[in-house]
């Protein structure tokens, strides 16, 4: 707000001026006009001040009183076209923008001021070309891996007819829109100038990939050209994309086209390799087959599904995500057992790394048997289950690979699977009698079964929840009227699940925690329960663990939770007096009271000296300044944080 005497001196000099009404008026209008930059290019908006006199502001009287207001709102154009943001600084100064697109040329300014009034000086602004200033950038790798680096490279170019000083690099900026991500090493240095006609500055940045994804790097180097001392700004045509992605990591699935080849017959072998998505391509340079033993199968060369075979000179590229697939034939010439297998060579096409790839071997067998019989299986009864153990039999050329198991009961017969030499045959009928067999399978076929185990019945055994209820978190005591907050908790401690469990709270705070229609072993029920310290005696409750599955130990049922009020201590016991050898003085001693009143004791207070109460912390104290030949009683009280509780008096000490 104005002050009244500026607003009477502002109104009386402005309407004065304004009632004249004349863009003539040298007095009321813009004069002495410049503008600074006087130059700047047409491809941007250019900041600029414009000094002079006569930049008035407008005060406004409200018809029947109140206060003026006061308009600063100025406007500005070079020939027809208006400046940008005009804001009145001072009555000698503005500030505009001469907005973009302007034709190459010298232009008159024009100002207008608040009051309407306007001033003009001719050709105050010129427009001109812009020099090409420009900026282009390169990357060595424009894929990489995480964790490798590479090099970014700008070059600028000035081939403008000015040389260009001030230069500034600027500091790439990188973005990304899926997570990738790359750290810049130091800025690089570079000359703070560029010639005209042709001159270049080249600049490199090193990277380093830091997360998987698609990054782009921007660069707008800066520079001031000298002809005009206008700041030019170099963008690049588009950003530079790398793509950073995992390091390559081959997978691999080897298959046989049988297991059990016939005399002369090849084995077809598949070899399928994967590359992760979004991982750096995989170049594989051979696929070595392989066999153990060595000897009696031969294996031609692995090929790619092109055909192709590998090789360091012609490598089969997988991309990330894809797969490739290499098939060879191997050929049985001794009857025996063979783990076929291959060695991958491969390599990071990123960044040169070998690859390890590890291929499960396939078992074949030529010229084998079904396997043996194995022997009568043990067998132990359970609830609703058998568990059988056995002995493998001879496999006869081919490894087993499984086992089936029979049980025969009056209800009829059941088969199960096994890769093991031990089972647990579940779903079993309670107090049925069951028999079993076990026979052994390999790449021949199914062997002949063993002989039957003992019959066995399985027996429905009690199930037992044992709900534990614990109380924790209330103290020992506390003031009458506190609130004590503390926990119930019921667990089952198992072997099995407990039903209906439930937590209950009786006494001083009655409570009933959310029950659970089965609790399993280990589980618990828990709440927050509160109850008050009552003015004497102490809060008490119950907390109490139930379900309706039998409990082993009820014992540990129930637990009680309680909180005595505090009091002030009892009074302390064996209080003597007793000389010190020093004239004058006597020495009193105390036990401490047999209860604290449920608050630690803070202090004790001794009574019947000639200096008043002494306080201490200690179970005894020596008084001084006795009269000799006199009796003395001294009376020792304990205190805590309630209060002091009843003295207690010792036998009447004659003074030395």
């Amino acid at each position: 707000m104005l002050s009244r005497p500026l607003r009477l001196a502002t109104i009386a000099a402005l309407l004065a001026g304004a009632c004249s009404g004349s863009t003539s008026n040298s007095d009321n209008s813009p004069r002495d006009l410049s503008i600074t930059p006087k130059v700047g290019y047409a491809s941007g908006n250019v900041d600029v001040v414009i000094e002079g006199t006569g930049f008035l502001r407008k005060v406004t009287v409200p018809q029947g009183g109140g206060e003026p207001t006061l308009d600063t709102r100025h406007r500005a154009w070079l020939e027809d076209r208006e400046l940008v943001d005009v804001t009145w600084q001072s009555g000698t100064k503005l500030e505009a923008k001469v907005p973009q697109g302007l034709a190459v040329g010298k232009y008159d300014l024009i100002v207008e001021n608040a009051i309407g009034n306007r001033g003009t000086v001719k050709d105050a602004y010129e427009v001109v070309d812009t020099p090409p200033f420009s900026a282009t950038a390169t990357v060595d790798h424009p894929s990489v891996n995480v964790g490798q680096t590479f090099i970014l490279t700008v070059t600028i170019a000035n081939n403008g007819d000015s040389e260009l000083t001030n230069l500034a690099l600027g500091r790439p900026a990188l973005t990304s829109s899926d997570g990738g991500r790359a750290s810049v090493g130091p800025d690089p240095s570079a000359p703070s100038t560029i010639a005209a006609h042709g001159g270049e500055v080249t600049a490199i940045w090193t990277y380093t990939a830091n997360d998987a994804g698609n990054i782009s790097i921007d660069v707008s180097p800066t520079g001031v050209d000298s002809g005009t001392g206008e700041t030019v700004i170099a963008h690049l045509a588009a950003p530079v994309a790398v793509v950073i992605n995992p390091p390559a990591a081959l997978t691999s699935e080897l298959s046989a086209s049988t297991a059990t080849p016939a005399a002369g017959q090849g084995v077809a072998m598949t070899l399928v390799l994967a590359n992760p998505a979004g991982a750096a391509a995989a170049d594989v340079t051979a696929v070595t087959p392989s066999t153990t033993p060595t000897d009696g199968m031969s294996c031609s060369a692995a090929a790619a599904s092109t055909n192709a075979v590998p090789s360091a000179t012609a490598p089969i590229r997988i991309a990330g995500g894809a797969t490739e697939t290499f098939t060879w034939t191997c050929t049985p010439t001794v009857a025996g057992q063979y783990t076929l297998s291959a060695v991958v060579t491969a390599s990071d096409a990123n960044s040169g790394t070998p690859l390890t790839t590890s291929v499960t071997g396939v078992g074949v067998t030529w010229g084998a048997a079904l396997p043996g019989a194995p022997a009568a299986p043990s067998a132990v009864p359970g609830n609703g289950q058998v568990t059988l153990t056995w002995t493998a039999p001879s496999s006869n050329g081919a490894p087993i690979t499984s086992y089936l198991v029979t049980a025969s009961s009056s209800a009829g017969v059941t088969t199960a699977n096994s890769t093991l030499t031990t089972f647990t045959f579940g779903g079993l009928e309670n107090g049925r009698g069951y028999a079993f067999t076990v026979a052994a399978i390999n790449s021949v076929g199914t062997g002949p079964a063993s002989a039957p185990s003992a019959t066995v019945t399985p027996t429905a055994t009690q199930m037992q929840a044992d709900m534990t209820a614990t109380a924790s978190g209330f103290p020992a005591s506390a003031a009458a009227g506190t609130v004590v907050s503390w926990t119930a908790t019921c667990t089952n401690a198992g072997p099995d699940t407990a039903t209906n469990a439930t937590c209950t709270v009786a006494g001083a705070a009655p409570a009933s925690c959310t029950p659970a229609a089965t609790l399993a072993r280990g589980a618990a029920i828990s709440c927050v329960v509160s109850y008050t310290v009552p003015a004497t005696g102490s809060a008490a409750a119950t907390v109490t663990a139930h379900s309706d599955t039998p409990d082993p130990t009820p014992a540990n049922d129930t637990a009680t939770a309680t909180t005595s009020v505090m009091g002030v201590p009892g009074a302390p016991t064996n209080v003597v007096a007793s000389a010190t050898g020093v004239s004058g003085e006597a020495r009193v001693s105390w036990s401490a009271p047999a209860s604290d009143g449920g608050s630690p004791i803070t202090g004790y207070t001794v009574a019947g000296g000639p200096g008043g109460n002494v306080t201490t912390s200690a179970t005894s104290v020596t008084i001084a300044g006795l009269t000799p030949g006199t009796s003395y009683t001294f009376t020792v009280a304990a205190t805590n944080a309630v209060g002091a509780g009843a003295g207690t008096a010792s036998a009447p000490f004659t003074a030395l």
